[in-house]
Order: C-alpha cells, then sequence, then structure tokens
C-alpha cells in the first residue's frame, strides 16, 4: 500500500507542475527585430507538450485519479444477431459522473 500510495503522491506533483506550466506564460511571446512584440509559437507548443507528457505519466500512476473515465455507460440486451455476424442491440445509454465509476466502491473497484 505505501507503493500505491508513493505513486499517487508522484502523480499529485506532476499535476502540481502542469497546473505551473499551464500560468507561466513568461515565454510566450519574444520581441523580434523591430522592437514588435510577436508570439512564440515554438514556446506555446513545447509547453503543450510538456502538460500532455505529464498528464500521461500521471494518468498511468494513478489512473483511478487521473485516468479517462466515461462520461455515460450504454447498458443494454443483444436483441438479435444478424446473417454476417453483425448484432442488433436494445440498449439505453445512462449518464454518470465519474465519481461513479472510480473509488472505493464504483465501477472500476
Amino acid at each position: 500500500m505505501k507503493w500505491l500510495a508513493g505513486r499517487e503522491e508522484q502523480a499529485d506533483r506532476y499535476f502540481e507542475e502542469i497546473i505551473e506550466i499551464a500560468k507561466d506564460s513568461s515565454g510566450d511571446y519574444t520581441v523580434d527585430r523591430n522592437g514588435e512584440w510577436v508570439v512564440d509559437h515554438e514556446n506555446i507548443q513545447r509547453s503543450r507538450l510538456r502538460v500532455d507528457a505529464l498528464k500521461w505519466i500521471a494518468s498511468k500512476l494513478a489512473p483511478r485519479k487521473y485516468g479517462f473515465a466515461p462520461d455515460a455507460l450504454i447498458l443494454g440486451e443483444v436483441k438479435d444477431q444478424m446473417e454476417g455476424g453483425a448484432v442488433l442491440f436494445d440498449y439505453q445509454p445512462i449518464s454518470i459522473g465519474r465519481d461513479a465509476l472510480g473509488g472505493r466502491h464504483g465501477l472500476l473497484s
């Protein structure tokens, strides 16, 4: 259990770093030869890449906290199987929140 807590703590630190990267706009503009302020797209893209990489790492370290969770589930029954393998479903979409999927008593437990 210490190991899992350590992984989640590390993911939390990555998430805090994501917030800091998002707040930092210091390199988003530079001054060109004419003294004009211009957008530094390379810096912005690099920041975006850093954020995406850190989000991915955090989702692997603590998937229940930072991983992907669908906003809706589709529950249903097979109504009919057609020739060639196609399946016809009778379904009802159910909208649920992220908390219902994760956590101690959620569907992912």
